[in-house]
């Protein structure tokens, strides 16, 4: 019989071979970005709603802001190892923020900016942080405290607002000169309870990030052309390797809603932005749940209960 002949493969590699070079080229975050950027950079990875106007980034923007943004704070001194507390809301600042001081190889410490002023100072001075990303208001409260000294960095610029030691160099023209970092260094210390009496922190590496987000990718896939409405906050580990990181080795797109959140403006989200997938907890999930019911009263499908059947 005559051998068979395989057809020409496509110049493209089909999704479960792209997936599997990206897990032995991804080792770190800056490389699970990196490797976003390469695949499509003019996708859409975040957008967000402020008022009644959209603002998004594509890949290939937040790559650009976070290298600038790192390239500022690598010229006021820090470097692999040292350690970042940020503060702030969710969107595409949290996201260039925490990638920018990832990219330097810092430890991110990601906190409820729920929290008291006095209570943010005690966990920078617990983690011995060097650096405090903040809003400017947030900047001078913990400064008050008189109880740590660091950089305070503003929250939308990047820039600093006050510094340990003076520095000559302009921030601004800055660029980014990527360090030497291996997936064994921390990538953040995520603090679970308990803050006010005890500070009591989880110490996570790069490689456990990316092991967490190979193993919940098997499971839970998204492609380039998902849409993920965040709402859990992006400072638990859950919204932050389900949400985030799982967007950016999936190519998709995370929506952010400002403000306080409630149950019309998220069904108002997921139908206009065409929300494809949503990482929540179970009390959320009922929460729409009982809105979607009272709106649609007896109608099993109605119109409502489609937008999240959609």
């Amino acid at each position: 019989a005559p051998e068979a002949v395989l057809p020409e493969a496509p110049q493209e590699p089909g999704i479960e071979e792209a997936r599997l070079q990206a897990e032995d080229e991804v080792q770190t975050i800056p490389d699970l970005v990196r490797s976003a950027c390469a695949r499509n950079p003019e996708a859409m990875a975040c957008e967000i709603q402020v008022g009644n106007v959209w603002t998004s980034l594509t890949y290939a923007q937040l790559l650009e802001q976070v290298e600038v943004r790192a390239g500022r704070w690598q010229t006021i001194g820090l470097a692999p190892g040292d350690r970042v507390v940020i503060v702030g809301d969710n969107g595409p600042e949290w996201v260039v923020t925490y990638l920018a001081a990832s990219f330097l190889g810092g430890a991110v410490v990601p906190v409820d900016p729920q929290t008291p002023d006095d209570e943010v100072a005690r966990i920078a001075e617990f983690t011995s942080a060097v650096a405090l990303v903040a809003a400017s208001d947030r900047l001078s409260a913990v400064l008050a405290t008189g109880s740590w000294q660091g950089h305070l960095l503003d929250w939308t610029t990047g820039e600093p607002l006050s510094m340990v030691k003076p520095v000559s160099a302009d921030t601004s023209t800055s660029s980014f000169q990527e360090p030497d970092f291996d997936a064994q260094m921390e990538a953040s210390i995520i603090f679970t309870s308990g803050v006010r009496v005890d500070p009591r922190g989880v110490i996570l590496t790069h490689a456990n990030f990316i092991a967490d987000l190979l193993g919940l990718s098997e499971v839970q896939r998204l492609g380039d052309d998902d849409r993920l409405l965040s709402l859990l906050p992006l400072h638990h580990g859950l919204e932050f390797t389900g949400g985030l990181l799982l967007s950016l080795w999936s190519g998709a797109t995370a929506t952010y809603i400002d403000g306080p959140l409630n149950s019309r403006k998220i069904l108002q989200t997921i139908r206009d932005r065409n929300v494809t997938a949503l990482l929540a907890v179970p009390r959320i999930l009922k929460i729409l749940l009982d809105r979607v019911r009272r709106l649609d009263g007896a109608v099993a499908d109605g119109p409502n209960a489609a937008i999240l059947q959609s």
